[in-house]
């Protein structure tokens, strides 16, 4: 029987293909998103971003990921920029995570082929205080 090696917290072999953070390559993304802008409104809404904190209690569909390194206190860590639709509204957002268990599951479904999939997600308060964010199945 094989068995899978365990995975590191900050494994760089789980994620190998992060997006470049040059200057240059990340005001070309947020060029693309201002481009992508219809209304004044989603224009804020590039300015402001979303994140899977924010997304508390939301239903939604899954539909893709890019990665890319995010410097944090315990050093640089898995940042995902998730492609995803509000089940209630059908609206198409973005949202962008550092938390373990969501970046973990993310990579893991996308590893998989299991992108796209619909969930809620969820948080929990720690005894520490903080929020742990999961994923929930709807």
């Amino acid at each position: 029987m094989t068995s899978t090696p365990e995975i590191e917290p900050r494994d760089d072999h789980l994620f190998p293909d992060l997006l470049s953070m040059d200057p240059k390559e990340v005001q070309a993304r947020m060029a693309d998103r201002f481009a992508k802008a219809e209304t004044i409104d989603d224009l804020f809404d590039v300015l402001g971003g979303n994140t899977s904190q924010s997304l508390i209690g939301k239903r939604v569909r899954v539909m893709g990921v890019q990665w890319a390194p995010y410097q944090s206190d315990d050093g640089v860590i898995p940042l995902a920029i998730v492609d995803a639709a509000d089940l209630s509204t059908g609206e198409e957002i973005e949202f962008a995570t550092t938390a373990f268990f969501l970046t973990r599951f993310l990579r893991r479904a996308e590893l998989i082929g299991a992108i796209p999939f619909e969930t809620q997600i969820t948080g929990k308060k720690t005894a520490s205080g903080r929020t742990a964010l999961n994923f929930e199945r709807v």
